[in-house]
């Protein structure tokens, strides 16, 4: 995976790690790790514009080609 969707902008991926947490007392948690490498300042002030919007949704691709995407 190379890019993904932070509300609705490609980012470049540089790392991905994905797995579920069971808890004593409630539904499993699904915990996703990004890391994302920014250079340069523009790079950096556009991320954390992404970032401080209301609602944060990142969007996956769901095959190699990139034709289906999931959202979380």
């Amino acid at each position: 995976m190379e890019f993904i969707r932070i509300n609705g902008t490609a980012v470049r991926l540089t790392g991905f790690h994905q797995r579920t947490v069971e808890q004593v007392d409630g539904p499993p948690l699904r915990e996703l790790e990004l890391v994302v490498i920014v250079r340069g300042t523009l790079a950096h002030r556009s991320l954390l514009e992404l970032m401080a919007q209301n609602r944060f949704v990142v969007d996956l691709p769901a095959d190699t080609d990139g034709a289906q995407w999931t959202t979380l």
